[in-house]
Order: C-alpha cells, then sequence, then structure tokens
C-alpha cells in the first residue's frame, strides 16, 4: 500500500510543478511578448530553476549556494 500511496504523492507533485511552471511561463511570454520571435519557445532556464526551487522548498529540501571558489572552480574547468 505505501508505495502505491508515493505514487499517487509523486504524480500530485508533477502536476503542481507542471501548473507552476507553465504559470511562470505565461507571465514571461506576458511582460516579452513584444520582444520574442513568432516561433515555438522551450521554456527559460530561469524558469526552470525557479520551479525546481519552489519544489525543493515544499519538500523541506535545502540547496546551499556555491562559494566564490566553487563558482571558480567551475568555470575553469
Amino acid at each position: 500500500m505505501a508505495s502505491r500511496r508515493m505514487s499517487v504523492i509523486e504524480k500530485n507533485k508533477s502536476k503542481s510543478e507542471r501548473g507552476a511552471n507553465q504559470l511562470l511561463s505565461i507571465l514571461f511570454v506576458a511582460k516579452n511578448y513584444d520582444k520574442m520571435e513568432r516561433k515555438i519557445h522551450g521554456v527559460p532556464e530561469k524558469i526552470d530553476g525557479q520551479v525546481a526551487r519552489y519544489a525543493l522548498d515544499v519538500m523541506g529540501i535545502r540547496m546551499d549556494k556555491m562559494t566564490k571558489e566553487q563558482k571558480h572552480c567551475q568555470t575553469s574547468s
């Protein structure tokens, strides 16, 4: 029973993430439609990241920020 309940939780989580992604995408288009080329656009990475952070926050998961040294290492490789 626990594994079945987990799948329902996962399904609901993905629905809410899709909804957040759609909402943020709509707001982005509403603000930037006059600058956008008429074509199919993917979800901007910034919005995708926001949705991921919101989802982690709801689940009580905290993500550390990279230090300056870590960022430097990441860009130098």
